[in-house]
């Protein structure tokens, strides 16, 4: 391992790469000066983002809480729901210019629509990521799968003119990625271009069942493939202040939908580690049936030499699904 430090963002409903390598040094010119022979690095994972550690090992691992805004369509009625939950992620060096890290999400939320009709949400998610560094430029592939499951039942003992069936729908998806990004800094502050393709696929189930005695009533099925295309640009501004590093950044990008191969697919939540997308969170997690932009926000606190702290919140664009998620996330570098 070289001499070099490493700085990091890593989020989650797009969980896009940046950042730095610096050198051994924690005095603030010292970092400004290490700038100029910089390599990117990057970790991922479902809306969160961090400063990595100012130690000569780019391990690290994280422990956060992230939530989602989003709604769900349960039959005829649609609910609006707001999953949150635990996420894990841990990174290490394979080599000086490889870096590997997985992450894990979960999500739940229970809600009551009317008439008198409960509706609960649980996901599932896991991701594996590869980074190379070459000079200014990072490569990155990125793979997901997420399992999640909306259950929606009339209120026991409640009484209706019509009942309605219980219903049940689970969704099976996996999400490969690939992403090319180019970073460059000027004085304080840290820029870059990016450009990926998102190949998902999900398999969705919806079962009715009747509600005095369970007996299915209907069962359905649907298939999706879909091809998103990104381009993104980014920022970052670093400060550093009596032995303590902030970082403040946004990210900007847009994801075109190229080519949507649905069989009667249902479109629910976009799901992931944001990522929340943990999550997303959680994970370079792009899918949905329409294109739409992510605009995000973080800032990320080294207030120990082996500690740090970050927030993230981020928020898609020219999309009716366009609910806010947010993060914090604890970190330990090693």
């Amino acid at each position: 391992m070289n001499t070099t430090k490493n700085f990091c963002e890593f989020c989650a409903i797009t969980l896009r790469d940046n950042f730095l390598n610096v050198m051994k040094t924690r005095n603030f010119s010292g970092f400004m000066a290490a700038l100029k022979h910089i390599r990117p690095s990057s970790k991922v994972l479902c809306l969160s983002l961090s400063i990595a550690p100012l130690t000569t090992s780019a391990n690290s691992i994280y422990v956060g809480y992230n939530q989602t805004e989003s709604n769900a369509i349960v039959g005829e009625r649609q609910a609006d729901l707001t999953p949150a939950g635990l996420a894990l992620y841990a990174s290490f060096d394979v080599t000086d210019n490889l870096s590997a890290s997985i992450d894990l999400a979960k999500q739940s939320d229970d809600t009551n629509i009317t008439p008198n009709f409960d509706v609960e949400y649980d996901s599932d998610t896991v991701g594996f990521g590869l980074n190379y560094y070459l000079d200014n430029w990072t490569f990155s592939y990125f793979f997901n799968r997420w399992e999640d499951e909306l259950n929606g039942r009339p209120e026991a003992n409640v009484s209706m003119p019509i009942i309605p069936p219980n219903y049940q729908q689970t969704s099976d998806a996996t999400s490969n990625s690939i992403q090319a990004s180019y970073y460059w800094t000027q004085e304080s502050w840290q820029f870059g271009l990016s450009s990926g393709l998102h190949f998902s696929e999900t398999d969705q189930t919806i079962d009715l069942f009747d509600t005095t005695n369970d007996t299915p009533l209907n069962n359905f099925n649907s298939k999706s493939d879909t091809t998103f295309v990104s381009i993104g640009a980014s920022s970052a501004w670093f400060f550093d202040f009596s032995e303590q590093q902030l970082m403040l950044g946004a990210n900007v990008s847009w994801n075109h939908l190229a080519d949507d191969n649905n069989i009667a697919s249902v479109s629910n939540l976009r799901t992931g580690s944001q990522r929340v997308n943990v999550g997303n969170p959680l994970s370079n997690v792009v899918s949905g049936s329409e294109s739409y932009g992510q605009l995000d926000a973080y800032a990320s606190w080294q207030f120990h030499e082996n500690w740090i702290l970050d927030f993230s919140t981020g928020i898609n664009i020219a999309t009716d699904d366009d609910g806010l998620v947010w993060s914090l996330h604890l970190g330990y570098l090693y």
